[in-house]
């Protein structure tokens, strides 16, 4: 039972970390709103008020897996060629 509490408790702590963070940021990007121009993306993100134990890992891509998604993205895109290719008659 004791467990639960202290399980609850830390999930709470963490719940009121991230609303903390969370109101910090939008107080701060309601600042700079107005003066933004139109696609200009917020300065200020809800990760970075995080503590760093709290924070997003970024996850660790291997060259392989890299090159997997180049090879993928190019066939995609070699497909959209070939498909336009056929559609209008002329080549690219």
């Amino acid at each position: 039972m004791l467990e639960v509490k202290i399980q609850d408790h830390e999930q709470h702590i963490k719940d009121e970390v991230l609303i903390h963070a969370d109101t910090k940021c939008w107080m701060l990007n309601a600042a700079i709103g107005p003066y933004l121009k139109k696609g200009e993306r917020f300065p200020y993100k809800t990760e970075e008020f995080l503590p760093k134990d709290m924070r997003p890992k970024n996850p660790v891509v291997t060259e392989a897996e890299k090159s997997k998604r180049w090879a993928a993205a190019g066939a995609a895109m070699m497909k959209v060629v070939r498909e336009h290719e056929r559609e209008t008659g002329k080549r690219v």
